[in-house]
């Protein structure tokens, strides 16, 4: 995975926290234009949407497309 700058961040860019203990993935921005990240959340029970530097996350990354 290759980090990536938080402008240059592209829908389906893995969102991490430190040392990938966490991965959501972007789904885009909110009105505000912060980025909204879909993750699951065992203290909530579910999957939410929540703001990117709101939630932990810290580090945006892509993942090279494989050869076919």
């Amino acid at each position: 995975m290759t980090a990536v700058s938080l402008a240059a961040v592209m829908l389906g860019d893995f969102a991490l926290y430190p040392a990938a203990s966490h991965v959501g993935l972007i789904v885009g921005r909110n009105e505000a234009g912060k980025l909204l990240v879909c993750h699951c959340s065992y203290g909530m029970n579910n999957v939410l949407v929540t703001e990117f530097s709101a939630s932990g996350f810290t580090v945006v990354g892509r993942q090279a497309p494989v050869p076919r």
